[in-house]
């Protein structure tokens, strides 16, 4: 019997076979784990609004690579 993390790298290499945009939903998904790291941090303003700009340039990037796959 396979053991649970075996399991996950399988489950996880079959979504990665499944979904021919599994990188860019995988990138999308820690850009957004990244943001809410830095709104948990207790952060300067100016750090915070620069982190939040970046990682906002990161989603719409990804979206829009996302968005040109699909059409």
């Amino acid at each position: 019997m396979a053991s649970v993390e075996e399991m996950a790298k399988l489950t996880q290499k079959l979504d990665q076979l499944s979904d021919p945009n599994y990188d860019q939903i995988k990138k999308l998904e820690e850009t957004s784990q990244q943001l809410h790291k830095a709104m948990e941090k207790k952060v300067s303003a100016k750090e915070f609004d620069q982190e939040l700009e970046t990682s906002a340039k990161t989603m719409l990037e990804t979206l829009k690579t996302l968005e040109s796959l699909y059409r």
